[in-house]
């Protein structure tokens, strides 16, 4: 299964995918004034979208994906400019977070909910959490893919530790069709 991720994301990124390039997520461009500054992970970070952009914005990040073709590509650009980054090509769906590391956690459109625990301990007293990912939605979405989607409330449910600042479930329309969107910001209590 993890080679045949790995040929199927590194294929995905050797031709590109224009979603998957460019410009950060507009979720996080607009929170990230009220995000703590230091250490940040990328999740899934492919050609290091959100990796480079919090990098140019003073972050020290670490970027994990499955794909050695997408790293690459992010560390020429992180190389080009100077930017603080390190990847490492990683199976997320075996990885073991550091314990109280980052001040802040990206994850966008990869939900892997059994790294979903790990997160809050990866956090800093204060740190941050921001996801935006895919809702399941029965009316357009076939069964099967509820393994790649959060379920109504799934992620307020999951986090309720936390103390979330905003979160949101909304219909967008993508490319593909009409797809709802949760999105979420929540913060490690400090001690």
């Amino acid at each position: 299964m993890v080679r045949a991720d790995r040929v199927h994301w590194d294929q995905k990124h050797t031709q590109g995918v224009p979603a998957l390039e460019g410009s950060p997520s507009a979720y996080l461009v607009a929170w990230l004034p009220f995000l703590p500054k230091g250490r940040a992970l990328d999740l899934a970070a492919g050609c290091g979208r959100h990796a480079i952009y919090l990098a140019q914005h003073g972050y020290r990040v670490d970027a994990l994906d499955i794909s050695l073709v997408g790293l690459s590509r992010l560390m020429h650009q992180a190389c080009a400019q100077d930017l603080a980054v390190r990847a490492a090509v990683v199976d997320l769906d075996d990885a073991l977070l550091p314990w109280v590391t980052y001040e802040l956690i990206v994850n966008t459109y990869y939900l892997n909910r059994a790294l979903l625990p790990q997160f809050q301990k990866a956090l800093v007293p204060g740190g941050a959490l921001l996801v935006e990912t895919p809702l399941y939605n029965p009316a357009v979405d076939h069964p099967s893919e509820v393994v790649h989607r959060v379920g109504p409330g799934e992620l307020a449910r999951v986090f309720a530790d936390l103390d979330i600042a905003h979160y949101e479930e909304v219909p967008t329309r993508l490319s593909h069709g009409k797809r709802a969107v949760c999105r979420m910001v929540a913060f490690s209590p400090a001690r």
